[in-house]
């Protein structure tokens, strides 16, 4: 009983220690990376567009890339970050597996089946949404060293947020119990001229579904569309090749109703 008191005791310690270690870190690393710009201008010109790069003469997109690597060299830091986070998006499901099996583990140890520190962090890492969020920020921190904090900071003031904080509001709004509602009950009268059946929901949601980008945009008919089929076929666990298939189908399907 002692000894695992002093063992939880070690550990708070520990703890205590390592968040010491990394808010001074963090501080030191911000101080470095932020000292003297204050509101200063950039001093860097970044190329942001494709026709800011003499390249016209280049045929080969391998070429392409790499002229536009000498020209600007953080491209190659930028484009690793980009092919990290579409790694990290295809793994997500493997981290949303590491956070279960630490909770097994410790529940295993401790008897009590609990969220720890560990499978909470490996469980954020498995949210979809936010894996390119992640990734944004070792890309400012890199453009902050590579350059200075003031062209980091300028780059992100001078970015236009519109139309993507208009694809998270409707899809979010697409996803809320109302709408969602709506738009089954709408594809259940039409699966029901169908039968009901899982090939009559399944032809209606791949139909209907994508015309519905006409009144609420594409991302909100793919949202709707997507959950309709979780609900009413991938439940049913079709084959693999199938399940693909669909999406694909639904894919094009919801690119092309976008147009009426």
């Amino acid at each position: 009983m002692e000894s695992t008191q002093n063992e939880k005791r070690r550990k708070s310690l520990f703890l205590i220690l390592y968040y010491i270690a990394f808010i001074v870190i963090l501080t030191e690393f911000i101080y470095f990376v932020a000292k003297d710009t204050g509101l200063e201008e950039p001093r860097y010109e970044l190329i942001l567009r494709a026709d800011g790069y003499a390249d016209q003469g280049i045929s080969s997109v391998w070429g392409k890339l790499l002229f536009r690597v000498q020209e600007q060299p953080f491209n190659l830091v930028a484009t690793l970050c980009f092919v990290c986070a579409v790694i990290h998006t295809f793994l997500s499901h493997k981290f949303a597996v590491l956070s279960h099996w630490f909770i097994e583990k410790n529940a295993q140890r401790t008897g009590i089946r609990k969220e720890s520190f560990a499978s909470e962090i490996l469980r954020f890492l498995s949210e979809v949404e936010v894996i390119f969020g992640i990734w944004v920020i070792p890309l400012m921190f890199s453009m902050a060293i590579y350059y200075d904090w003031s062209t980091a900071l300028h780059y992100l003031d001078t970015r236009d947020y519109t139309e993507a904080t208009f694809v998270v509001v409707i899809m979010a709004l697409a996803a809320t119990k109302p709408i969602f509602r709506l738009a089954e009950d709408v594809v259940k009268y039409a699966a029901v001229l169908g039968g009901s059946s899982v090939r009559a929901w399944w032809l209606t949601i791949l139909t209907f579904g994508p015309f519905l980008g006409s009144f609420i945009t594409e991302p909100g008919a793919m949202t709707i569309s997507a959950l309709l089929l979780a609900k009413q076929f991938y439940r049913l666990k079709p084959s693999l090749s199938l399940r693909y298939a669909t999406l694909g189908l639904l894919f094009t399907n919801i690119s092309v109703g976008g147009v009426f």
